[in-house]
């Protein structure tokens, strides 16, 4: 059996490979059917010390002893279908790796290794600019509540690959969707590792917000009682906030030379190594629109011009369906109340 560990990088399309890779049936194949088809939380539950202090199960509440519970099942599942011999390859898909602790790739290397003959570990890399305007926007989806921009570490994200794996099994690729087989980041996955996808099998998901719902969800974040957290259905009710939202405006997020550049010029020597590891520049397209974001001021003035918008919606969010229920005239009654306290 081979191994194939896609780790990531964030912000380059992993999600649509993920969920295309869960629904999909490809002959040979095993892709482990996590909740969903990323398997971040699967590594952390598996290889990582102190997965209770992971972000994602701590909103969610999930006590130290549930979780050693459910890694012990995993691992009993995860064996299992690996001493099966109904597969010749694995894919674990996660973009959690390239934060992961060395340690942490040890273990998962460790687990894996009894049962594969041959190890590729494969990543996109994406330009700086690109990946902190997605990281940023990505990040305001969770609780960041300021303009904050996160480098994308290439060297503390790739060279553990390298030695760990041996660099001659890690294949990164720059992220420009223009060099992409059909321009699409799933079909060129495809092509790269051999499996047989054609566009229809292709999935969407994760898509970009508007600059518009950005700016709203800036302003909910910043100003408003930001994420919710602490209870099971917490991320639930978190990504349908943000659903909604969604729903809102059609501009693109763009940032502003003057806030990436002193950003960049501060991480030159990370930007020079990830150069000469692909043999390659790894360079953005300046912004095309008008007036790119260069402050907080700018996606308040945003989100102030499309407070109509924002009031359409939520008209449209509480007007009664088809059948009227005690239920929805409750909650209408509440959000009222609420007003007035």
């Amino acid at each position: 059996m081979d191994a194939l560990i896609h780790a990531g990088m964030h912000k380059t399309g992993s999600s649509s490979i993920q969920q295309t890779l869960y629904d999909t049936e490809i002959a040979g194949l095993y892709y482990p059917k996590w909740p969903t088809g990323n398997h971040s939380g699967l590594v952390v539950l598996m290889f990582e010390d102190a997965p209770e202090e992971h972000h994602g199960f701590k909103a969610q509440g999930i006590t130290p002893d549930e979780l050693a519970d459910r890694r012990a099942r995993w691992q009993t599942r995860l064996t299992k279908a690996l001493e099966s011999g109904e597969h010749d390859r694995v894919i674990l898909s996660a973009e959690r790796l390239v934060a992961s602790p060395p340690a942490a790739l040890q273990r998962l290397k460790a687990f894996f290794e009894p049962y594969c003959d041959s190890f590729r570990v494969m990543a996109y890399v994406r330009p700086p600019v690109g990946y902190m305007t997605s990281a940023f926007q990505q990040r305001l989806k969770g609780d960041l509540d300021r303009i904050q921009l996160q480098w994308p570490a290439y060297r503390r994200s790739f060279e553990k690959l390298d030695q760990i794996f041996g660099r001659e099994n890690v294949f990164l690729k720059p992220f420009y969707l223009r060099d992409m087989v059909g321009g699409d980041v799933v079909l060129d996955f495809a092509h790269e590792t051999g499996l047989d996808l054609v566009p229809d099998q292709v999935a969407r998901v994760n898509e970009g917000l508007s600059l518009e719902a950005v700016a709203l969800l800036f302003m909910q974040r910043r100003f408003g009682k930001g994420f919710v957290r602490g209870f099971p259905g917490a991320p639930r009710a978190n990504q349908a906030f943000i659903d909604a939202l969604a729903r809102i405006g059609t501009g693109k997020l763009e940032l502003a030379p003057a806030l990436t550049d002193p950003v960049i010029e501060a991480n030159r020597a990370d930007l020079d190594w990830i150069e000469d590891r692909l043999g390659a520049p790894l360079r953005d397209s300046a912004p095309k629109g008008a007036h790119p974001i260069a402050s907080q001021q700018d996606l308040v003035a945003v989100a102030l011009d499309h407070l109509d918008a924002l009031c359409d919606l939520l008209a449209d969010q509480l007007r009664p369906g088809p059948e009227p229920s005690q239920q929805g005239l409750i909650r209408n009654l509440e959000l009222m109340r609420s007003l007035y306290t």
